[in-house]
């Protein structure tokens, strides 16, 4: 739009003209921050040279330029606006010399803020993943942004929880990238990564988190995407093919949603089906195949949606025209197409044109040719203003359009079609009289970009420009030209749409084929000096989920946002087009009153009389309502950043392409700190395949001494068939080859490789086995080869091979101390660790190791992610990952210890188990066991979640409101004599006692420093309940938590307390702990550990070594403890110790001593004391002497481990199983379990949190399917699975004696293996582990349904 700024008064559409000339200043309307601001200035007449000074005012930029400026002729002024603040901003212009003026006008202010584009390699992601994103900061001309600001990135997961944090980015060139690792167990739903930059602006992207299966091949539906409800059936081709590209054989089951209709038949790679339908049918028809491989039975499926018409026909507009001059004709062309888009010839049919221009209606026939019927129309020159052009053909919807009378006296006619960059532009400017000259201004993102004089012949009304549009004129450019003649300024302003593409370019060169594991070269041309982003994924990835990827369109539509509205200062007469009396056309209205009025730029048909109705009318289309199809799996191959292009803007990245044999789909970026940006226009894509090729699917494991058959599937896409020999290479004497004699019986081939022969079809497939029975427990590599005359293939494939049985671990751990150098340890000259005898233990599952390590902390820095051996399906068991990471880091910076490796590990680990836990969050800000399928919020949890978070708060990113919310909660949990209630959950039975939960909660608060103000009547009144209950207690685990309470409030009842708990210890050996009357171990080591901490708080402190060394025998080997709280309160407790006590290392040479002769020294420095250095000893040692010399302290460690296929002696549960086969493949356990305490103390009360962990027999994993059922049973809060779903555990709230528990659970046979070993059930209290019982079962299986040929005896 043009906005005229006059310097004198309009009066009848004249103005008296200076006598010295005339002028005009064109500038654009909006200043904008950190964008040139161009002003064109004209002296159209004047007796010479004239001095023009424009001004710019404004709060926080004021600026003057002077240019001279001959008659007829034109300059432009440049100002380069820095940055600016809000307010009111002026544009003035004076004259001296040959033409006198002044004139001002207000300009509009505008702040432009750069633009931010995210890209993530996925749009979905799986537990477990990566997330890499790239984030783009660009200015409007999309070159690399410079940005003043903050800049934060921040990453919330599906409950808006902040997960990560980036603070300051430094955007290096306008880009920055970054990673998340998920945990495996992470919120699923939406996630949103949000860019923000302070004051300017923000940008997110939502990344979707959910749980898929990467498929091998998939499923598409090729059919019509539209049918006449007369039609009665859809004809489909379903097509199955690998990702490679290749045929699937198998069966397709095929169905239309909803309807009865479904066929069954095979499939071998593609097949045609005729499917009816019923015209009532609702649309769109959802079409879904499913195929069933035939080698594998892996199956997966397809659809297809295809639209219902009710009519046959469908009609396009084809470039109508908007505007019209009176006396001229124009062609209106419509283009008539079937339903399904294709075109309709039929010459003896007619399309019907009506014309209606106010009261007058006229009617025009055209006939088709070739689908195009075309109407020459002339609008009548009368008063009506406008017309409505409608065209109809037989029962299709019809469409129309408004056109508009032009009253223009100059104006500006596009001749070029789809204008382009880098290619010529005509365009030709066009009078109703005399055009001596012009001024010719190019507008575009809101600046002035060119300005010329242009000259025209004498007696000439119509000029052409022509010129070539560069990337500032992407997408839009405005045109404005003006001239004067008779002292009168005449105009005319066009917008043009120039094809989108950007000012840099990228092209991306890759191989179409390769094979596996190949390097391949992918050639990047693009601008020089540029940074180029590659993006390669699974070509599944795009069938996922769309909108991770930078979006082209997306980019240059943003560039059409700037303002190209001018503001023109003249002392010109301005012509002003008449509007003559007149009315718009509105078929609502039968008569036109031919008054003149005011009308808005946009009015509903059917509004105001005389007003201009709504431009055009389009039937919908039914397409725009069909849902999104989705498809699955994408993985990642390239995420590579290319800092800098050279000279020549070529770069060659060479790759080896993943193994896997799909597509790769590779697109890319460019950016150039001088021409820009530039995005891929299409994806590149890498085939990976090889012809001839081999592949097998093993179990997750099997037990030593199973029989399991090797499945071997040979894939031959060579062009003929092939005699194929396959092999498997036993010459490490890992497994042996056996027959089968009967169904139990078999005979071993003692060979070193076995061959067999085969012949494979051209594009077919055949699977063939190897039956094997392993020898040793570990590792297996399975060597396997094909080999025919054409070609040949071989891979190595792991299989695991575990022991039968439970395994039990025992480990004697302790605390070397040498107060200084060559003088032994403080205790005995010499320790001796002994192996007590194992009488059941299954042979070849001993195994014995001696550790040394130079800290307290050893041990379990090197196992963060494995400190005990435990599941961890509930919120608080989740901990026990998260709190030690934390530690870890904690106690590396406070010792000052430079271990990067470490300390990455521990805030992946502390990152991972902050995401898990957030599943556990409620929406009243609290935490359970089970998250929000409790009934309430635990205040116990709550109250360890929020400490340790705020501990964890100064090594990764924690969400502040997360930490008030459940401060809040904890609040509000509070009662009015000061004690906090439990209403949720209860892990542990003591955790609810009035004082130990109280005195817990306390913890919270005064680990959160900086909310302790506003909590503060809170925790007076919490201190108070403490401190006058505390005398009345006796129970060692009430009293130890209190004390570490009123310590950390420096109360002086926190000595009385220890005082009170040193009489109640417990004292041997050199050891002291603090026991309760249920013998739990993990129990005492949780008291003590309170001990310990509380002791530590105190300003005198005496020799903790006892309490210390009594811990370290109850760690486990990778430095954790029986379950979960003992292991964190133990850990936190280790670590303090170990920070106000540490003894520096000089050097430590510890001496093992073992069967009589062997000796063995390990030596401890400061450059390995965090490491835990291990040395295998043999079975048979019973006994291994230890003793040291040098300065510092070491841990020392006797671990073994062992399997065993016994019950326990004294079991506290009973536990049955039936195991029988129900249908073909499937499996159920019909399983019960009952609480029978031992202990006289444990009669009568309900255990602690249970498990059960049901082991499933080799070959076998569990059906999901079953679940529902398992759940169902009352106090079953939680059914998982792991080891591939080859185990699942059970989780109870509780066990109450005499009360039997009882499910089936079932599973499916998938995997051949034959002579199975026996299977356990396990069921025992998650917090007192001691309280357990093992029952073992046995599945029967025969040989016979796993043999081949010659494989099978005369018994099968």
């Amino acid at each position: 739009m043009l906005w005229l700024v006059l310097s004198s008064l309009i009066l009848q559409h004249l103005i008296f003209i200076n006598a010295n000339g005339i002028y005009t200043v064109v500038g654009p309307k909006t200043i904008r921050s950190q964008s040139p601001y161009n002003v064109a200035i004209t002296v159209h007449n004047a007796p010479g040279p004239s001095q023009i000074s424009v001004s710019l005012k404004g709060p926080s930029f004021s600026g003057t330029k002077s240019v001279n400026v001959r008659p007829m002729s034109s300059e432009t002024i440049k100002f380069d606006i820095p940055k600016l603040s809000s307010g009111d901003y002026q544009l003035q212009v004076e004259g001296t010399g040959g033409i006198v003026f002044k004139n001002s006008t207000q300009l509009a202010f505008a702040d432009d803020k750069n633009w931010i584009y995210i890209q993530t390699d996925k749009a979905t992601y799986k537990p477990g993943d990566l997330v890499q994103f790239r984030v783009l900061f660009l200015n409007k001309h999309t070159q690399p942004a410079l940005i003043d600001k903050p800049i934060t990135i921040e990453i919330h997961d599906g409950e808006k929880n902040l997960i990560k944090r980036w603070n300051d980015v430094k955007p290096s060139n306008g880009i920055f990238s970054g990673e998340l690792q998920l945990s495996d167990r992470p919120v699923l739903g939406n996630w949103n990564l949000a860019v923000t930059v302070q004051d300017e602006g923000k940008e997110t992207k939502m990344l979707v988190v959910d749980k898929y299966v990467m498929p091998k091949f998939e499923v598409l539906i090729n059919t019509t995407k539209d049918v006449t409800a007369s039609a009665g059936s859809i004809k489909a081709t379903i097509l199955a093919r690998y990702t490679f590209r290749k045929p699937v054989k198998g069966n397709l089951v095929v169905s239309i949603e909803g309807s009865k209709t479904e066929k069954n038949l095979p499939i071998d790679g593609e097949v045609n089906v005729e499917l009816p339908f019923s015209a009532s049918d609702k649309s769109p028809l959802k079409i879904i195949a499913t195929v069933t491989e035939e080698l594998t039975d892996l199956k997966h499926n397809g659809t297809a949606y295809v639209t219902v018409h009710q009519n046959r026909y469908k009609l396009e507009d084809l470039y109508w025209p908007t505007h019209y001059r009176p006396g001229v004709h124009y062609n209106f062309s419509v283009v008539v197409k079937n339903f399904d888009g294709t075109p309709v010839i039929e010459p003896s049919k007619k399309v019907n044109f009506n014309v209606l221009c106010c009261n007058l209606p006229r009617t025009f026939q055209a006939v088709l040719k070739s689908s195009i019927a075309t109407q020459s129309i002339m609008p009548p020159d009368s008063a009506c203003k406008s017309c409505l052009v409608t065209a109809t053909f037989e029962n299709a919807a019809s469409i129309e359009q408004y056109i508009y009378k032009l009253n223009q006296a100059l104006h500006i006619e596009v001749i070029t079609k789809n204008p382009k960059q880098r290619e010529m532009l005509y365009i030709d400017i066009v009078s109703t009289s005399h055009l001596p000259y012009f001024m010719f201004t190019v507008v575009a993102r809101g600046s002035i970009i060119g300005n010329h004089y242009i000259q025209v012949e004498n007696g000439q009304t119509r000029k052409r420009i022509n010129f070539i549009p560069n990337f500032k004129m992407v997408p839009q450019a405005t045109i404005f030209v003006h001239y004067i003649v008779n002292g009168v300024l005449m105009s005319d302003e066009k917008t043009i749409d120039i094809e989108r593409d950007f000012g840099n370019t990228i092209e991306i060169t890759a191989p179409k084929d390769a094979k596996p594991s190949e390097e391949v070269s992918l050639r990047v041309k693009t601008d020089p000096h540029s940074f180029v982003g590659l993006l390669g994924v699974d070509q599944s990835v795009l069938l996922l989920r769309s909108g991770n990827d930078f979006n082209r369109d997306q980019i240059l539509s943003n560039l059409a946002k700037y303002s190209t509205e001018l503001v023109t200062l003249t002392n010109a007469n301005i012509n002003i087009d008449q509007d003559l009396d007149g009315c718009y056309t509105n078929p609502a209205q039968v008569t036109c009153t031919g008054s003149l009025s005011v009308r808005s730029a946009i009015t509903k048909v059917g509004s105001e009389h005389n007003s201009a109705p709504t431009a055009i009318k389009r039937p919908s289309s039914p397409q725009s309502e069909l849902p999104a199809i989705r498809k699955v799996f994408p993985e990642t191959w390239l995420f590579s950043n290319i800092t800098q292009v050279g000279a020549n803007g070529e770069y060659i990245l060479k790759k080896a392409i993943p193994d896997t044999m799909t597509s790769w789909v590779i697109t890319g970026f460019s950016l150039s700190p001088n021409s820009g940006l530039a995005v891929t226009r299409s994806p590149s894509k890498v085939r990976v395949f090889q012809p001839f090729f081999i592949t097998t699917n093993l179990p997750y494991s099997v037990k030593r001494g199973e029989v399991i058959a090797i499945p071997v599937l040979v894939f031959n896409y060579l062009e003929m068939a092939v005699r194929a020999t396959v092999s498997m290479d036993n010459s490490d004497g890992q497994y042996e080859f056996i027959e089968a004699t009967s169904a139990n019986v078999t005979k071993d081939m003692m060979r070193v490789e076995r061959k067999k022969t085969l012949w494979i079809q051209a594009g077919t497939g055949r699977s063939i086995s190897f039956m094997i029975r392993p020898k040793k427990v570990g590792l297996t590599t399975l060597k396997i080869t094909a080999i025919s005359q054409m070609a040949g293939d071989a891979i190595h494939q792991i299989l695991r091979v575990e022991p039968d049985g439970v395994t039990k671990y025992v480990n004697k751990a302790v605390l070397v101390n040498l107060g200084r150098l060559h003088r032994r340890s403080l205790g005995p000259p010499e320790k001796t660790l002994t192996v007590e005898d194992v009488t059941n233990a299954i042979e070849g599952s001993e195994f014995l190791v001696c550790q040394v390590g130079g800290t307290v902390q050893a041990p379990y820095l090197e196992n963060l992610d494995n400190m005990v051996r435990l599941p961890y399906g509930c919120g608080e068991q989740n901990m026990f990952h998260f709190v030690p990471s934390f530690l870890a880091l904690t106690y590396l910076v406070a010792s000052k210890r430079n271990e990067p490796e470490i300390f990455k590990k521990g805030k992946h680990y502390a990152e991972i188990g902050y995401q898990r836990e957030l599943t556990y969050k409620r929406d009243d800000g609290s935490f359970s066991a089970w998250g929000k399928s409790d009934p309430a919020g635990s205040t116990w949890l709550t109250a360890y979640v929020i400490r340790s978070f705020h501990q964890a708060g100064s090594h990764i990113d924690i969400d502040p409101s997360v930490l008030s919310a459940g401060l809040d909660f904890l609040k509000y949990r509070q009662q009015s004599n000061g004690q906090f209630a439990e209403l949720g959950r209860v892990f542990f039975k003591s955790h609810g006692s009035p004082l130990g939960l109280t005195s817990f909660v306390l913890l919270a608060f005064y680990q959160n420093t900086e909310h302790q103000a506003r909590y503060a009547d809170v925790i007076t009144k919490a201190v108070n309940f403490v401190a006058q209950n505390v005398d009345q207690s006796n129970e060692p685990y009430d009293l130890s938590i209190a004390a570490l309470a009123l310590s950390s409030a420096k109360h002086p009842k926190a000595q009385r307390t220890l005082n009170k708990l040193e009489g109640l210890a417990k004292q041997s050996g050199g050891h002291k702990w603090w026991t309760r009357s249920d013998n739990s171990v993990s129990n005492d080591v949780e008291i003590t550990s309170y001990v310990l901490l509380a002791l530590l708080e105190q300003d005198e402190l005496d020799d903790p070594r006892p309490i210390v060394d009594w811990l370290i025998s109850k760690r486990n080997s990778v430095g954790g403890f029986a379950s979960s709280q003992d292991t964190v309160v133990a850990t936190m407790a280790l670590t303090n110790y170990e920070l106000q006590t540490h003894i520096p290392i000089g050097a430590i040479d510890l001496n093992l001593s073992y069967l009589q002769n062997e000796k063995k020294t390990i030596t401890v420095t400061p450059r390995n004391e965090l490491k835990m250095q291990t040395h295998e000893l043999p079975i048979n040692a019973k006994q291994i002497k230890v003793s040291a010399s040098g300065q510092g302290r070491a841990q020392v460690q006797l671990s073994y481990r062992y399997n065993v296929d016994t019950r326990e002696p004294s079991p506290s549960f009973k536990v049955t199983i039936n195991a029988r086969k129900s249908e073909k493949y499937r499996l159920v356990l019909d399983i019960c379990g009952e609480y029978t305490p031992v202990e006289d103390f444990d009669k009568g009360k309900p255990t602690n949190m249970a498990l059960m962990q049901v082991q499933l027999p080799s070959g076998y994993v569990s059906d999901s399917e079953s679940f529902a059922n398992i759940k169902a049973v009352s106090d079953v809060k939680s059914v998982e699975t792991k080891n591939d779903d080859t185990e699942v555990h059970i989780y109870f709230e509780k066990l109450t004696p005499n009360d039997r528990k009882c499910f089936a659970l079932k599973a499916i046979f998938t995997h051949a293996v034959a002579k199975l070993k026996p299977s356990w059930v396990k069921l025992y209290d998650y917090y007192a582990t001691e309280r357990s019982a093992t029952e073992f079962f046995h599945v029967e299986s025969s040989l016979c349904d796993l043999c081949q040929g010659i494989e099978c005896g005369s018994g099968c």
